[in-house]
């Protein structure tokens, strides 16, 4: 039996660690030494990843080696297009850059209308009632209308091509009872039954000032023309505001149309001083006293005394305190 010579076993083993060092080395200085894969994830999934005209890749992705920075955008259909950069230095401490893709900010529209709970519709859809907020718009070209039992139904376009809404569509709904009282009043001028039925329709609708003007107007209809009807009608009209009738309101607003009233008879007193009727300064005495004006009142009533010193309206405001002249 020949014996093998020693050396030449560990010579054997020398060369084998040698030819592995051999191959890292390689993989080094033509592989490269591998860093940590850097990564591109987007939420939710699925986003394109340019680089200027350059289309990367979908998400999520590894990241091409970059040297320094590179500007990145992502694009995914329903959502607002993000435009980062990488930096190769200066990566997350995970080697994944995370990118959140948010949708659109849609448009939003406050629906408000006078009076209030009005249907609104849409392009013909019903999405509720004022006040309302519609949500979610796309940017485009609407019809908006309002509908409510008794008024007219308006509607109102709506243009988000520009892609910026108005914060708030708000819109007065014409009543319809208004418009028919105002028919009957241009026919018949000279009916006071008319002016009533619009001061009340007014004053139920808190528009107290519009209320006068009407009952201003049917005073004169009624001292210019001395044989007119229905001035019972009248008086009894302007009562009701002075002794809460209505069902108008708070005391508030109570108040509000008392001194409406009050306002309105004074500048009546004052055009026609010597206007015959002596249910007009029974009326004045009481609305001045109703809103805590009893000097200015009891003045009134001993002016109305000595005019009419018979009448018994007069006579009956004895009963609340008032002294006769």
């Amino acid at each position: 039996m020949i014996a093998r010579p020693h050396h030449n076993l560990q010579d054997g083993r020398r060369g084998a660690v040698a030819a592995v060092c051999l191959a890292l080395l390689a993989l080094c200085c033509f592989g490269g030494c591998r860093k940590a894969e850097r990564r591109l994830e987007s939420e939710p999934p699925g986003a394109s990843v340019w680089s200027g005209e350059e289309l990367l890749g979908t998400t999520p992705m590894t990241l091409p080696a970059v040297g320094g920075k590179v500007v990145l955008r992502l694009s995914l259909p329903g959502c607002i297009d993000q435009v980062i950069e990488v930096d190769s230095g200066e990566a997350p401490a995970d080697g994944v850059w995370r990118v959140a893709l948010t949708p659109p900010d849609r448009g939003r529209v406050r629906c408000e209308s006078e009076p209030d709970s009005a249907d609104v519709f849409v392009d013909g859809e019903f999405r509720g009632r004022t006040p309302l907020e519609l949500r979610d718009l796309e940017p485009r070209a609407y019809e908006v209308s309002f509908m409510l039992a008794g008024r007219k139904t308006v509607t109102q376009a709506l243009d988000l091509s520009a892609g910026q809404a108005p914060p708030v569509l708000r819109v007065q709904l014409p009543s319809l009872t208004e418009e028919y009282y105002r028919q009957q009043l241009e026919r018949e001028p000279g009916n006071l039954h008319h002016y009533c039925d619009l001061a009340h329709h007014y004053i139920l609708e808190h528009r107290f000032d519009e209320a006068m003007a009407v009952f201003d107007r049917a005073v004169r209809q009624a001292i210019e023309n001395p044989g007119i009807d229905n001035k019972e009608r009248l008086w009894s009209e302007m009562d009701r505001v002075v002794e809460e009738q209505y069902d108008y309101g708070d005391e508030a607003a109570v108040d509000r149309a008392r001194r409406a009233l009050a306002k309105t008879l004074e500048a009546l007193h004052t055009a026609y001083p010597e206007a015959p009727f002596p249910p007009l300064h029974v009326t004045y005495v009481m609305v001045l006293d109703s809103i805590d004006q009893r000097q200015r009142a009891q003045e009134a009533y001993e002016r109305a005394c000595r005019r009419f010193p018979l009448d018994q309206g007069l006579r009956r405001l004895r009963r609340l305190g008032f002294a006769a002249p």
